[in-house]
């Protein structure tokens, strides 16, 4: 599978278990039939995928910045 098509897979699983928090879940197929049919939609799909970079960039900057401090303690 692609890298892209890992990230997509992730999106529809993630909406998925969303949906099945949810007041109006179905089974569990139904859920991920209708997260793939949200994500479908134009632009969706790329805004959900833009959106975990861009979070995965602030856990990776956040990290970087605590490992600093860290240093910065054990090593004055």
């Amino acid at each position: 599978m692609t890298e892209k098509g890992s990230r997509e897979v992730e999106a529809v699983r993630r909406r998925a278990f969303e949906i099945s928090q949810g007041e109006d879940a179905g089974t569990p197929e139904e859920n991920w039939l209708r997260a793939e049919e949200e994500l479908r939609r134009p632009g969706v799909l790329e805004d959900a995928t833009r959106r975990e970079e861009s979070e995965a960039a602030r856990e990776a900057q956040h990290g970087e910045l605590l490992q600093a401090q860290i240093s910065s303690l054990t090593h004055p």
